[in-house]
Formats: C-alpha cells, structure tokens, sequence
C-alpha cells in the first residue's frame, strides 16, 4: 500500500492526502480522483477564506499556500498533469 507524500491541512486540521504521481498514473480512476482533488483544493485556495498547508510526510516541512497562483505553481512543479483540471474539472 502506497503511503501518502504530502497531506493537506485545511485551517490546521487535516483535510486531504496526496499520493506519489505514481499512484495518480497507474489507473484511470485514480487519475480521476486525483483531478477532483486538485480542483478542489485549488478553488478553496482561490476563495482565500481558508489557511491551506501542505506538510510534506518525509521531512515535515509545511508549505502554506497563500492563493491559488501559488498552489498552480506547486502543482505545475509537482503534479503537472493535474494543470489543465485546477480551473475547470471535467
């Protein structure tokens, strides 16, 4: 079982995990799901009502994510195949 590379914290709880790219590229209903995620924890980033941080599990370190230009950023960095879903999920 595939352990989760960075967990989400929504308001400093958490909200979400996000798996190696591996995991997202290995079946189409996980690539599915992963667009889902993205989608929405990019538009919570861009209502900007929420603190959104992303803890990576190996070092512990946390990136906050200030607004969605700068989650589009991480993503295009990390999980470029999720770009084109963050403004629209279809």
């Amino acid at each position: 079982m595939l352990t989760p590379k960075y967990n989400i914290l929504l308001n400093g709880k958490y909200f979400d995990a996000i798996y190696p790219v591996d995991y997202y590229n290995d079946k189409k209903i996980f690539h599915d799901s992963g667009a889902r995620q993205f989608f929405v924890i990019y538009q919570l980033a861009a209502s900007r009502k929420h603190v959104i941080e992303i803890e990576d599990m190996k070092s512990g370190s946390k990136t906050v994510i200030p607004d969605e230009k700068f989650f589009r950023k991480w993503v295009e960095d990390y999980y470029p195949m999720y770009l084109n879903y963050l403004d629209n999920y279809n």
